[in-house]
């Protein structure tokens, strides 16, 4: 979805592939890999395209229905995100709102995500035996 979107959105605004990937500071080749969904795209390089196109973040995520696609977070070397790290970010994209988070509700985060990781090992733990 993200590279249909995006697709889209330069050809509503008039906006090249080369002038994009300079803009955002990759190659033209890189910006065609992700507009036919060869390679996924970073939060941080998402966050930048939505900068340089002057779209919300969520609407490159979107579907055809407007909700936004579930992805996995990628980081800038390509592995998948930390979420420590990421929710540490100064504004956090959850169901295409964009929130920014406080610390006291970065460590509400922080505890559930603990918990929810807690169980599922709890979980796997029980498969195994």
């Amino acid at each position: 979805m993200f590279g249909q979107n995006l697709k889209k959105i330069m050809a509503e605004k008039g906006t090249t592939s080369k002038f994009l990937a300079g803009k955002v500071g990759i190659s033209p080749t890189h910006l065609s890999y992700i507009i036919n969904e060869r390679r996924n795209v970073s939060v941080e390089l998402a966050n930048k395209i939505a900068d340089a196109l002057n779209v919300p973040t969520s609407v490159l995520f979107e579907n055809n229905k407007g909700q936004v696609k579930p992805a996995v977070l990628i980081a800038e070397n390509g592995k998948p995100a930390d979420l420590k790290k990421f929710i540490e970010q100064a504004e956090v994209m959850f169901d295409g709102e964009l929130y920014n988070l406080d610390e006291e509700d970065k460590q509400k985060v922080r505890d559930a995500l603990e918990f929810a990781f807690w169980h599922a090992k709890q979980k796997n733990k029980r498969k195994k035996t």
